[in-house]
């Protein structure tokens, strides 16, 4: 998903008292030499514009509050899309739609609304239901209508890029081929026919869209071919997003590409492609610790299990399995079924799976009772919301434990 557009125009600036911006640059230098770990930085973003907010209740001062008020739903987003509650995005979303009901006209107020798409992206990761995901998809939908309203050409690339990312996240959920072939030609013909208007790195946010899409559509039909296409995106945006210019999304193509080797490896029991699967996905974890974005790394993490339990499978190694227990759990810690249900279900299988062929291995009862539980409460919490392709990998893994157990 991309980042909130770059939106730093002059008129805002001017409305933000100069003590105000002294003190974001101060924040900002003490961010950048390392003084504050990852989301300690973020939480004293968050206080700074909330005390800036809270400087300009004066009617007379209504400009200026909603300046800061921008500012203030960028700081809770950027906090909020680590955190795995949802509290910080919802009050993102309060904060934006306070600029927007402030003067539904102005240039500040179109920027809200785009930066609000993100918002609404995030917390549907955090929902059961697709209430914020169709939210979002509406709102970009009438903002890709209106490319004269919107500022600056990176601006209308990030409202089309970003109804693409949506697309494919609601495909991908829905497990509708259709659909998710619909979202993956959406991205191709976005990519083709801007083939030359935008930074690489922009690119890389509809490729990455383009790869879920097309590892959903892979696990739906059964098509290798689709893997294979999503392992190729993956290494041309690489290119495009070099790890020492953008390291954060750098990783989450890493991370895309080691998926979509693990999703080939399996399919040909090619333990060489399980190696580089692994090593990009620990390439990824490198370069994204948990305490700068936890629920990036709980994503990464639960990955990892996947592809070390193959691995197990691979060379018949309790030590891989452990390895795959071991980081299913600690994505686990994050991405509770509160918190993040469909995340939460993904890192359960994994867990699962690592458990079964553990207790397989060893001929220990314990890891298939506990992989048996884990599996009931998922197909449940799947079922309730008819997620038809995933339900389906929790019940095929479910019954290999009911066989093992029985």
């Amino acid at each position: 998903m991309p980042p909130l557009p770059e939106t730093t125009l002059l008129a805002l600036i001017l409305l933000v008292m100069a003590g105000a911006v002294f003190g974001f640059w101060w924040m900002a230098r003490g961010i950048n030499s390392g003084r504050l770990p990852g989301m300690e930085q973020r939480a004293a973003a968050v206080a700074f514009w909330q005390g800036q907010v809270a400087r300009f209740e004066d009617p007379k001062k209504l400009k200026r509050r909603t300046a800061a008020q921008y500012q203030l739903g960028g700081a809770l987003f950027d906090a909020g899309k680590r955190d795995p509650d949802r509290a910080l995005l919802d009050q993102a979303g309060a904060a934006y739609l306070a600029v927007i009901k402030a003067d539904g006209r102005a240039r500040v107020s179109i920027l809200a609304r785009i930066n609000l798409g993100p918002v609404l992206m995030s917390l549907g990761q955090r929902e059961a239901g697709g209430e914020s995901l169709e939210s979002a998809r509406a709102l970009l939908q009438d903002l890709s209508g209106a490319p004269k309203a919107i500022p600056g050409k990176r601006n209308w690339y990030a409202v089309r890029s970003n109804l693409r990312s949506v697309q494919a996240t609601l495909a991908a959920r829905q497990s509708d081929p259709a659909a998710l072939e619909t979202a993956i030609k959406s991205c191709r013909d976005f990519l083709a026919d801007d083939a030359r208007a935008w930074s690489g790195r922009d690119r890389t946010y509809t490729l990455e869209s383009l790869m879920t899409a097309l590892c959903w559509l892979g696990r739906v039909k059964g098509d290798p071919a689709a893997f294979d296409a999503a392992a190729a995106y993956a290494e041309e945006a690489l290119k495009l997003a070099p790890k020492v210019k953008y390291p954060g999304q750098w990783a989450l193509l890493r991370a895309a590409q080691g998926r979509a080797l693990t999703l080939i490896a399996g399919q040909r029991q090619d333990r060489a492609l399980l190696d580089h699967a692994l090593a990009a996905i620990n390439d990824a974890l490198a370069a994204c610790p948990r305490q700068e974005h936890p629920v990036r790394w709980a994503g990464f993490s639960s990955a990892l299990a996947g592809t070390l339990t193959l691995l197990g499978d691979a060379d018949d190694s309790s030590a891989h399995y452990g390895k795959a227990i071991a980081a299913a759990r600690a994505a686990l810690e994050v991405v509770t079924r509160d918190r993040m249900p469909f995340p939460w279900s993904e890192a359960s299988l994994n867990l699962a799976a690592a458990l079964r062929r553990l207790g397989e291995l060893t001929q220990d009862p314990a890891p298939l009772q506990e992989a048996r539980a884990l599996l009931e409460e998922a197909d449940a919490f799947l079922a309730s919301v008819n997620a038809g392709l995933r339900r389906g990998l929790v019940q095929a893994e479910l019954a290999r434990v009911r066989n093992a157990t029985e």
